[in-house]
Formats: C-alpha cells, structure tokens, sequence
C-alpha cells in the first residue's frame, strides 16, 4: 500500500483511541481520509450516535492515534494535533468530526490495536555524497573513438552504521535500493536511510524527534528544506513484519509554505557529516540540539517555517548567541566576553576573521545593529544590509555550534571558505569596512 492509495481521498471505517490501546469491540464510525496541501492526514467520520462516538464530550482531546480501514488497506493514522466537531440537530446536513494528524502507517492489519513502535526511517535522495555513502557503482567502457559501448550498474546493500542516542535508541545511516519496471525500462531507487530503532515500545513523536533535527542539519548543510521521499515503521506488535508499512510524514515530506528548497542537490553541500564527526557527530548534534533549541533553531527553523523580516531574523540569531554564550559563561574562560559576538567569533577561529576581515569591528557594527532595532524606535534601517548582517550572525552561531558537535574547528572551516559563502563575506566585509560606530563601544573582557 502506498501513499498515492488515500493522498486523493478514501473512504473507510475509523476506530480511535485516548489511551494505549485501540479497541476494535468498540463500535466504529464511517467516514474519509484525504492529505490536504501542506501533507497533512485530514479525517472526517460521520456522527452516527451521539452518545457512543469516539469523538464524543465523554472522550475529550485528541485521539493518540486512529486505525482507518480503507478499501486498499489499513491505515495507522498518528500523531493527531487537531479535533473539531460539527453537530446538527436536524436539517439536511449531516453531524461531523475532524480530525487532523503529521503521520500515516500504510498497510497495517489489526496489529495496530498497540500504536507504539520499534523502528521509523526515512529515505532522503541526494545525500549520498553528504553522508559519505554510496550504494550505486557505475561502470562506462568506450570505444576507440570514445563512443559509449556499455553501461554497468550495481546496487548493493552494506552494514549500516549506528550509534546510540540513549539506553534504549539507537540511529542508524544505511542504504535503502529498490528496482522495478520491465527489463528495458529499468528503474532504480537507492535513497539513504535515516531510521531510529527502539528496544522499547515507544510512541510516534518519541522516535520521530531525533529524525527530524537530524532533518534539520541536512538542510542546514543544503540551505535548504531536503524532503524525504518515503520511509518504513515497524509497530511494537510486530517487530519484524513480512512487509514494511509504509510511513509518512507531512512535516518530513512535503516542503513547508514559505520555505526553499535547496538550488541543486549536485552542488557540494555547505559542510558534509564527514566535517562534524561522522556518525557519532550526528549523537552530538541530537544532544546538543536536545539541551539548547534556543540556540540552534536561529539557524535551522526558516527551512521549516520559511523566511522571517531581516530584523526579526537578526533579533532571534542575536538572543541564540546571547544564550548559547550565556550557558558556557561559569565553565569556560571564552564565554567572560562581554562583547557576545565577538566572544563567538574568537572561539570559532581565523576562519570567521579572515571572512569579515576585521572581527571586533564587525561585532560592533552587528550589536549596535541588533540594540538599535530592539531599542530605537525612530530608527529606520537599510533592510539589505540588516539581512546580511543577520546571515552573518547565523552563520557564526552555525559553526560555533558544528565546532562543538566535531570537536574541532574543521567545520568552520568549511563553512567560512566554502563557495556558497564568498559572495556574502565579501558583502558583509564590505559593509563593515565603511562602518561608522558610536563612540564608547570597546573591546572588553
């Protein structure tokens, strides 16, 4: 069963549950599922009897999760964030409930009566490179006058690479190949595959969560949103099914509004997980994510919720450094500076410097920025110049945060000598060389 199955619309018969369990005794209500535009499951049943609906004032909230069963199959509807009720005592028009939901299971049975689960994974395209993977080779032979006489293509599997994310969780990088289509019209698919795989029962959002901040650092390195295309999940009651449920995701697969893509997904990214520590800098970077949000959601949310004003950007980049900085301040000797940015850019090494070619001077001119759009209400800024100034910002927190997630200054390196950032240093360079700052604003410890 797959996606394109219910993404017009099905109708089916639908069980709900509040608790841990979905009980199939319990009567059910007829209705239809349908994704809307932003990839999200929308469901509507039928209010049959008032007093035994699943949706009824005695069950109040959202359902945990909603078994749908549909004329192609069946389906686990998860993660429900909305609920609405339509009730009409006579007329025409008939008495409804909505719900809405992020995820689906497709090609379940009745197993889903226990909506927990063991494994998730996503299948992301065009990261091989990033991730250091490959799970196609391919073979050209020419002849003489250099014309093609051959095409070989192998796919093939290997062990996949995991670390530990807790006790019980484990992330696993590996390759995911599938070929179909006639013997002269072959088609190969061989995404990478992130998953996250539980030796306890875990519900949809627990074993979602870290795939989605490591969705997070893939657009971050592709400064853009990286869609999944596909995935797996496997239920608690059946670890190792004879075939996999296909899962989706709105939040995963399908680009939020406002947001952009990545230009290419050929162009060499903005960092690799190579520059970050491999697989156990994707540990670090779950970690740190999961200890400091305000710091790391300045940089990654705009691929989730799209562009924000360049002085809203500028103000959220410049309170993430103030906390970040804040939360190393009675531990490490770096973080006493009382000139925020430029404690960062210290830390973050010569790369940064060599960027903005005159450091102290670019902190000034991006804290007075940052204080006159909080603080001044008659100022009026050039709003370009704010933007790059706010870009700047983000990056300088990016990498101070991918140093500590390798353990080394490499990934600003990478970063600050990339191709995709000269255009901006030389802007942001230029901007600060004919900066005038206010008088009284010195470099202090």
């Amino acid at each position: 069963m797959e996606i394109s199955d219910i993404s017009g619309g099905s109708v089916g018969y639908f069980w709900a549950s509040n608790s841990k369990r979905i009980s199939f005794r319990r009567r059910s209500e007829s209705g239809y599922l349908k994704l809307n535009p932003q990839g999200q499951v929308e469901i509507q049943t039928l209010e049959e009897s008032p007093y035994d609906s699943f949706a009824s004032a005695s069950t109040p909230g959202v359902p945990k999760a909603i078994f749908a069963s549909t004329p192609a199959g069946g389906v686990l509807v998860v993660d429900v964030f909305r609920r609405a009720s339509n009730m009409r005592w006579g007329g025409g028009k008939a008495s409804t409930h909505s719900f809405s939901a992020h995820g689906a299971i497709l090609g379940v049975d009745d197993e889903a009566r226990d909506p927990r689960f063991s494994y998730t994974s996503t299948f992301m395209p065009g990261i091989q490179d990033w991730a250091g993977v490959r799970t196609i080779e391919e073979q050209r032979q020419s002849n003489a006058s250099q014309r093609m006489q051959s095409v070989s293509i192998a796919v093939k599997s290997g062990a996949p690479q995991q670390v530990g994310l807790s006790a019980s969780t484990t992330f696993e990088l590996s390759w995911h190949w599938q070929v179909s289509g006639p013997a002269d019209n072959k088609s190969v698919y061989a995404p990478v595959s992130l998953a996250i795989r539980s030796t306890r029962p875990k519900s949809y959002r627990d074993l979602m969560s870290p795939l989605h901040r490591i969705q997070d650092l893939v657009c971050l390195a592709f400064e853009g949103f990286v869609a999944a295309d596909g995935g797996r999940a496997y239920l608690v009651a059946e670890p190792d099914p004879p075939t996999s449920p296909t899962l989706w995701d709105g939040r995963f697969m399908t680009v939020p509004v406002g947001a952009k893509v990545p230009k290419s997904m050929t162009e060499i990214p903005l960092f690799s997980l190579g520059d970050i520590g491999g697989i156990e800098g994707i540990k670090r970077w779950v970690k740190i994510y999961q200890a400091h949000p305000r710091a790391v959601r300045p940089f990654v949310s705009r691929y989730r919720l799209g562009a924000v004003s360049p002085e809203v950007q500028l103000m959220e980049v410049a309170a993430g450094m103030e906390y970040w900085v804040a939360s190393h301040r009675r531990k490490t000797t770096w973080a006493k500076n009382k000139h925020i940015p430029l404690a960062l850019a210290e830390r973050v090494g010569s790369s940064f410097g060599e960027w903005v070619k005159d450091p102290e001077k670019w902190d000034t001119a991006f804290w007075e920025t940052y204080n006159s759009i909080k603080h001044e209400a008659k100022y009026e800024p050039d709003r370009y110049m704010v933007s790059v100034m706010a870009q700047s910002g983000a990056l300088l927190l990016a990498s101070a945060i991918l140093n500590r997630v390798a353990g080394n200054k490499g990934a600003s390196k990478r970063i600050f000598r990339s191709h995709r950032t000269i255009s901006l240093g030389e802007e942001v360079s230029e901007y600060v060389s004919h900066f005038t700052p206010k008088p009284g604003r010195k470099k202090g410890r």
